[in-house]
């Protein structure tokens, strides 16, 4: 005999039946303070891969390395785009055309003035003025002409160092690489064109499917804590998504919730508890 934590009284059931009719830590009275598992999961897994078609001559980095945004991942074969490179380059410095037809321009406008100058004086007629001076447009045009023809060959050389640029593939967020599927040699081609997979995680997801009767607590946006399992952590969250959708079987709605981690002491996978803070 003992007495009974539920009804104070003394009682003859077993311990066993007893505890059974404890109520819970999350029962529905108790919808104020409530407490889902979940887990953690990068915030963006990008299967990093290129336009481009070619062998892979280098790969920079390995399973586990922590890259910078905008860092080298790996190069393709450019010896062709290098070579298109500097015949753009020598093309755009070459400027014998746009000299030869400001040197016709300033001739023609010597002329012309002389033959203003003559039939001022009554020296020269007026259809030879008028010859000079269609010959100064002509000449002005052709300096235009080569001007724009010089601007063409400067956005020809930014296009061949552009293409360049994308042999070589870069990190497009700050993450870990987890998987690398290209190895120098290795051709990369329309029908496969990934390299690797890199993770996000800083910041991290946590995971939680919530029961339909606490969603109207939470939204986007709402502050909440939750709980490493791992470590007995607590940290603050920021709810990034709401789905829209409700699981039929479990009748729950699932959550993301953004945690920062700066220094990635937190790993995705790690099982967590979400527990609302206080609006």
């Amino acid at each position: 005999m003992f007495v009974c934590k539920r009804t104070g009284e003394f009682c003859r059931l077993s311990l066993f039946v007893c505890i059974l009719a404890l109520p819970t830590a999350r029962t529905a009275g108790q919808e104020s303070s409530f407490e889902i598992d979940g887990f953690t999961e990068p915030f963006r897994t990008i299967a990093v891969a290129t336009a481009e078609t070619g062998v892979v001559v280098a790969l920079e980095v390995s399973p586990g390395d922590v890259v910078a945004e905008g860092q080298l991942l790996a190069r393709l074969d450019s010896d062709i785009h290098e070579a298109l490179l500097e015949i753009a380059r020598q093309t755009m410095h070459s400027r014998g055309k746009i000299e030869s037809a400001r040197a016709e321009y300033d001739l023609r406008l010597q002329r012309m003035k002389k033959f203003e100058a003559l039939r001022a004086k009554g020296h020269a007629r007026q259809e030879e003025l008028e010859r000079a001076r269609a010959d100064v447009a002509i000449a002005e045009a052709q300096v235009r002409a080569a001007e724009e023809e010089m601007l063409v060959r400067q956005l020809e050389y930014e296009k061949a160092k552009a293409l360049l640029e994308r042999r070589s593939i870069r990190a497009p967020s700050a993450g870990v690489v987890t998987e690398v599927r290209k190895e120098a040699g290795e051709i990369v081609a329309p029908n496969d064109p990934q390299i690797l997979t890199l993770v996000q995680l800083d910041p991290l997801l946590a995971a939680f499917p919530v029961p339909i009767r606490q969603i109207g607590k939470l939204g986007v946006g709402d502050k909440v804590s939750v709980r490493m399992l791992r470590s007995r952590k607590q940290v603050e969250g920021v709810i990034h998504f709401v789905s829209p959708v409700i699981n039929a079987e479990s009748g729950t709605i699932q959550i993301k919730v953004r945690i920062e981690n700066p220094r990635g002491r937190i790993h995705s996978g790690e099982r967590c508890a979400l527990e609302p803070s206080a609006k």
